[in-house]
C-alpha cells in the first residue's frame, strides 16, 4: 500500500509518505494529469475506445503524463507515461465523453450490454483487485 502524509491537501499531496493512502481514485474520461508516485497504485484511469480501437473521447486527449526520468543506464530520457497512474483501462463503449454511463439504445454493444455496465464492471474489477494491496 502506498502512503500519504499531512492534514491539508498541500501537505497530503506534496509531502513525504508517512501513513497508508486509503483512498481509491477513479478518473473516467478525464484529461491526463500528473499523478504523484506514492498515489499511482490507488488511481484508475479509464478512457473510451471505438470499434476501430481509437480513442472516442476527445477529453482524454487533453493533458499529459509526460516527463523526464533516468533510465537504468543513468541517461535522462523522455517518457510519455512518467506520471501516469498504475492502471489504465480502455473501455469499449459506444459514443464519446458523455456516454460512459448510458443505459439504453443506441448505447448497447452487440451483446446487448449497455455502456454503464461496461464502465462499472471495469471499475468494480479494479477496485476488488486493490483490496489486497
Amino acid at each position: 500500500m502506498t502512503a500519504a502524509c499531512g492534514g491539508g491537501t498541500g501537505r497530503q499531496f506534496g509531502a513525504a509518505p508517512c501513513r497508508p493512502f486509503p483512498h481509491r481514485i477513479v478518473q473516467i474520461g478525464s484529461p491526463k494529469c500528473p499523478i504523484p508516485e506514492w498515489m499511482r497504485e490507488s488511481v484508475l484511469y479509464a478512457g473510451a475506445l471505438n470499434a476501430k480501437g481509437k480513442p472516442s473521447d476527445l477529453v482524454t486527449r487533453l493533458g499529459s503524463w509526460s516527463g523526464w526520468h533516468r533510465n537504468e543506464r543513468g541517461n535522462t530520457t523522455w517518457s510519455w507515461k512518467q506520471f501516469a497512474p498504475s492502471t489504465i483501462v480502455h473501455l469499449p463503449v459506444l459514443g464519446g465523453h458523455p456516454d460512459y454511463f448510458r443505459e439504453s439504445s443506441p448505447y448497447l454493444n452487440k451483446e446487448g450490454i449497455p455502456n454503464m455496465e461496461t464502465t462499472v464492471q471495469a471499475i468494480w474489477e479494479w477496485f476488488q483487485s486493490t483490496l489486497h494491496t
